[in-house]
């Protein structure tokens, strides 16, 4: 039998079986995996995540795609490149084996590799990420159709629901699919007031050649080309939308340019002060569902809003 045979025999056999260790030099160490194909993945997966990852917005989540790729990288041999797509498209033989992660975070990498048959162990400083881990993990164990998840769902969504509802300027009332906030300050040194942006775009999509950016002034948002680096807005203002007011930690006033950390806070700190700026909210129509942008609407605030709840707000009139 050639070693051609051989090789593809043994992958087949792996498929079928429960984990028997690592090989001794895996196709990941060999840096064999198609990198090119699986940033692609990635890019997709970005913009649509897996449900179970939308929970909680982990701040540094990882996505499932990238996990998956290095568990079947290192299920194959350094030679078996030829099988990866097979493997990470159909079964990852890690039943029996036992996945660690110190570092849990977002609980992705546990979530993968429970998929693969391994049993999991994580750790993490943070309790919220335990949690939300744990939660993950026992999500399949749940029975989305039972009374009890509908009647959780109700009750949450009734006390939540008028919080993500806005007013739009000749459209009517819709929900909001993202609010945008920013901090304000007021520069120590000539006392003016400004907003702290990293940049003025909302949003891209290099699918369709867009973006979505916003005067630094009266915040008109712009749906643009997405090779455009400027806004000229009708109020007269004149935009470089990757020039911002903060960079590297660092933020720089608009008016004396003088340059303070972000975490700066002088020696008679108060409490940020932030502003709501733009809102993405949803156009339903037979043809399906549109998302739009809008600078001037606001949060619709709730009639039976419990005393003491509060936030220190700027609202856009």
């Amino acid at each position: 039998m050639s070693n051609a045979g051989h090789a593809k025999r043994t992958t087949g056999d792996r498929r079928q079986f429960a984990f028997g260790g690592w090989p001794a030099h895996t196709l990941l160490e060999a840096g064999e995996i198609p990198i090119v194909q699986i940033a692609e993945l990635a890019l997709r997966e970005g913009q649509c995540t897996n449900p179970l990852y939308r929970v909680h917005r982990w701040f540094a989540r990882r996505l499932g795609s990238q996990f998956r790729t290095i568990l079947t990288g290192l299920s194959l041999e350094h030679n078996e490149a030829d099988h990866f797509w097979d493997m990470y498209l159909g079964k990852v033989p890690l039943k029996g084996a036992t996945v660690l992660d110190p570092f849990v975070g977002g609980g992705t990498s546990l979530v993968e590799a429970e998929r693969c048959g391994a049993k999991v162990i994580g750790y993490d400083i943070d309790p919220v990420a335990t949690f939300i881990t744990r939660f993950e993990l026992e999500a399949t164990t749940f029975d989305p159709s039972a009374p009890e998840i509908a009647a959780l769902c109700d009750s949450v969504s009734a006390q939540i629901e008028p919080f993500h509802r806005t007013t739009v300027s000749g459209v009517g009332e819709r929900v909001v699919l993202h609010h945008f906030w920013v901090e304000c300050r007021t520069c120590d040194e000539c006392g003016t007031s400004f907003e702290i942006h990293p940049h003025y775009q909302l949003a891209y999509s290099k699918e369709k050649g867009l973006q979505w950016a916003f005067c630094k002034n009266c915040h008109n948002i712009s749906e643009l080309s997405i090779d455009r680096k400027e806004i000229r807005c009708g109020c007269g203002t004149r935009t470089r939308i990757a020039q911002g007011t903060l960079s590297k930690g660092k933020v720089r006033c608009p008016a004396c340019r003088i340059v303070s950390g972000l975490g700066d806070r002088g020696n008679a700190p108060t409490q940020p002060e932030w502003r709501l700026f733009a809102q993405e909210y949803i156009e339903e129509s037979s043809a399906g569902v549109k998302r739009h942008f809008c600078a001037n609407c606001q949060i619709m605030r709730p009639k039976n809003q419990e005393k003491g709840v509060t936030l220190r707000i700027v609202w856009l009139n």
